[in-house]
């Protein structure tokens, strides 16, 4: 698995995932500081769920089969429907 790459450039950060194939780029604005560049880089990749991704895929889980599908689709179900009988009972 291939993890985030990050550049610098001065006055521009990038980072380019090859696993997702996304691009995130910060350039420096006009009397702005590298912390605060820094800082919106960081938002930047907070707000479009890269780690997230990243820290999912790090390690392998089991596919759920069918059977266990089907089994939480009715228990939802039943949940919604109990919800459902004790909105309308007050």
């Amino acid at each position: 698995m291939t993890f985030p790459v990050v550049f610098y450039k001065i006055g521009e950060l990038f980072i380019f995932n090859y696993f997702f194939g996304m691009t995130i780029y910060a350039v420096r604005r006009e009397n702005e500081t590298v912390e605060k560049l820094i800082n919106r880089f960081k938002k930047q990749v907070q707000t479009s769920r890269l780690v997230l991704k990243v820290k999912s895929q790090r390690y392998w889980t089991r596919n759920i089969t069918d059977r266990l599908v089907r089994m939480s689709a009715l228990k939802r179900e039943e949940y919604r429907a109990k919800r459902r009988r004790e909105q309308f009972a007050n």
